[in-house]
């Protein structure tokens, strides 16, 4: 009988949760302990969490209460190897379950009319809960019910008890069957495992073996423009408003890099100046981090103006504003074929398509990161703007991480190139 502490990252998250791990027999039990730290945070060899998290002594204490427990079984089954060889796996765990019940760490196991609680009735009560004191932001609830509409297909009476590898590998092939790409197949799974995590943080799942799950990827077709080919949409000569507006909200965003639903709640208050210079400031939509970007005198900060600060009420819904950024960008005769993989039923296959065809809001975020890399920002101070991991912006492109100048100057580069144009 062994046990030990294992920081497992999470899916999507810089964090990682700590499980609390036993072995006996070959047989492995997984025991979220509803504690989550940054990897700097986590003392491996201590295996305990370190003082630079401010609640490092009460998070050490439930760490230590786990311990206890297991101690506590592992000496009243006699406390030594030879005798521990002797106990069944099932005795064993069903020791453990009982003890953490008495030392708090688990709740009893509830009526039966509640324990036969289908996984999509908490699939319901995850939407319906805050994520960590973050809103869940319209689009990710409107993903979450197009993930869960699938499951009713698929299994809708499953319990809790039956969501494992199995689950997921049958859910897997069912979709492929169902002609779904492999990047639809592995968004699905990866929402799904969001809401086994939730459970086992909340002490409701204790079969952690969907973490060993791995999810399906693939290569993308991601499309950035030139510098030039941002200057031809800039060109063309439209006459509709709509239009104009979306040309707008676009060369905004390839401006400042933020995402598309972050241009959809901006107004006068998150234009601020600072150190006599204009900055945007707000909170990114998706992952509550603070975003700061500096705009001088630019042209964003002019697109800004024109609208006199206010996007919230002129921004166009995600498929309308696809609709219309294709439709300006085939006028400027962005037509050059590019390479698209897909993977129909899981098998790769490769076309090719009009650049047009290819452009949409998530273009203008990469669009940025292309030019900031070549302007010479580093992936660190890209990250700061967009609010994404240097490893994430590094899979758009390859930048100078020698660069020791200011984000300020880096970005005052950009904007100077953009308005001499």
């Amino acid at each position: 009988m062994t046990a030990k502490f294992v920081a497992q990252k999470q899916t999507k998250s810089d964090k990682h949760l700590i499980v609390f791990q036993i072995f006996h027999k070959r047989k492995i039990w997984n025991y979220g302990t509803g504690i989550s730290v940054f990897s700097n945070e986590w003392n491996t060899d201590d295996q305990r969490v370190r003082k630079n998290n401010k609640q490092s002594v009460i998070l050490n204490g439930t760490l230590a209460s786990y311990q206890n427990v297991f101690n506590h079984v592992y000496n009243s089954f006699g406390g030594s190897f030879a005798k521990a060889k002797m106990i069944t796996p099932e005795a064993f765990k069903e020791a453990i379950d009982k003890e953490m019940v008495l030392a708090g760490l688990r709740n009893a196991p509830p009526p039966e009319k509640i324990a036969q609680k289908t996984f999509m009735e908490y699939c319901s009560d995850f939407l319906r809960v805050d994520n960590k004191g973050k809103q869940k932001a319209d689009s990710t609830l409107a993903q979450y019910r197009a993930t869960f509409a699938v499951l009713r297909e698929y299994k809708p009476e499953a319990l809790l008890a039956e969501i494992d590898k199995a689950y997921l590998l049958g859910l897997q092939e069912f979709l492929y069957a169902k002609n779904y790409e492999l990047n639809s197949v592995s968004n699905t799974i990866v929402r799904i495992k969001a809401v086994l995590n939730w459970l086992a943080t909340e002490g409701l799942l204790t079969n952690l073996n969907y973490l060993s799950f791995k999810i399906p990827k693939q290569e993308t077709t991601q499309i950035a423009l030139t510098i030039e080919e941002v200057d031809k949409l800039r060109k063309v000569a439209l006459d509709d408003e709509r239009y104009i507006i979306a040309r707008d909200l676009f060369l905004f965003q390839s401006l400042v890099g933020i995402r598309y639903s972050d241009v959809q709640i901006l107004k006068k208050e998150h234009f601020i100046t600072k150190k006599k210079e204009n900055y945007l400031s707000a909170y990114n939509v998706k992952t509550a981090k603070k975003i700061e970007v500096p705009l001088f005198e630019s042209e964003a900060f002019e697109i800004a103006k024109k609208y006199d600060f206010n996007f919230k009420d002129i921004a166009f819904g995600l498929t309308s504003q696809d609709i219309y950024l294709k439709k300006i960008a085939e006028i400027a005769g962005l037509d050059k074929p590019e390479e698209v993989i897909s993977y129909p039923q899981g098998k790769k296959t490769i076309d090719f398509k009009p650049k047009y065809e290819l452009i949409g809001t998530h273009t203008a975020r990469r669009t940025f990161i292309t030019i900031a890399s070549n302007a010479g920002l580093s992936s660190s101070e890209i990250g700061k703007i967009t609010g994404q991991t240097v490893p994430t912006v590094e899979k758009y492109t390859k930048t100078n991480e020698d660069s020791d100048k200011s984000k300020e100057t880096n970005m005052m580069k950009i904007f100077k190139k953009r308005k001499n144009k």
